[in-house]
């Protein structure tokens, strides 16, 4: 297995992160700094909410649909995202009608 790289973001919050997406590979995050809800997809397709704050390490496994939003809007929050290959690094969005 090839070493993680960590690719920093601060902020982290984009449009992006707060729409509905999974990859095909596993993701693992470390908060530096500030908190926020990470929703995820259980079998059922029903959410479920997990508040997220500095110190906490999170691992989805591949093909989990997900979601980031701040607990507010002011709070600068810094994550860094691990990965095997940071240049394949793809978000597969779902439709519209599944982001509810």
């Amino acid at each position: 297995m090839r070493q993680p790289r960590v690719a920093s973001r601060g902020p982290l919050v984009t449009d992006m992160f707060r729409r509905e997406h999974k990859h095909p590979d596993e993701e693992v995050r470390y908060f530096e700094r500030g908190t926020g809800f990470l929703d995820v997809r259980d079998k059922s397709d029903r959410w479920l909410r997990v508040q997220v704050q500095a110190g906490h390490l999170l691992v989805l496994p591949p093909q989990i649909y997900h979601r980031f939003s701040p607990a507010t809007q002011q709070e600068e929050i810094v994550v860094h995202r691990l990965f095997e290959d940071v240049d394949t690094w793809t978000a597969d969005f779902r439709d519209e009608e599944g982001d509810q």
